[in-house]
């Protein structure tokens, strides 16, 4: 299960990354709130190739509003959405939000 991260640098929220796979049915869907680090690692190719084949929708955003109080308001996070079966890697993408957002179908009118 973790062979996705070897050669990589793994961190608490990797290692959540890949056991959330596991738990999802073929034809499931899981969201993990994470930082942006399983993108920045020069050596986790392997991993960042089956996360993009997982990938449903990815939605970053900076703590600029301090919606967590504990954390530095330049601190990147993202809302990733995930499919239980790899497959093409194609997802929606919203990037540098700095504000909250409402439902996110509406946006798309």
């Amino acid at each position: 299960m973790y062979e996705s991260l070897r050669g990589g640098q793994t961190n608490l929220y990797k290692n959540f990354v890949v056991k959330t796979w596991s738990l999802l049915s073929q034809k499931g869907y899981g969201g993990l709130l994470h930082q942006e680090n399983p993108y920045d690692d020069g050596n986790g190719g392997i991993l960042r190739n089956r996360y993009y084949q997982r990938l449903e929708g990815h939605y970053q955003f900076i703590n600029e509003l301090n919606l967590f109080k504990d954390i530095d308001h330049h601190n990147k996070f993202s809302i990733n959405i995930f499919r239980g079966n790899a497959g093409d890697i194609y997802f929606e993408n919203l990037a540098n939000l700095y504000e909250q957002i409402g439902d996110l179908r509406r946006a798309e009118v």
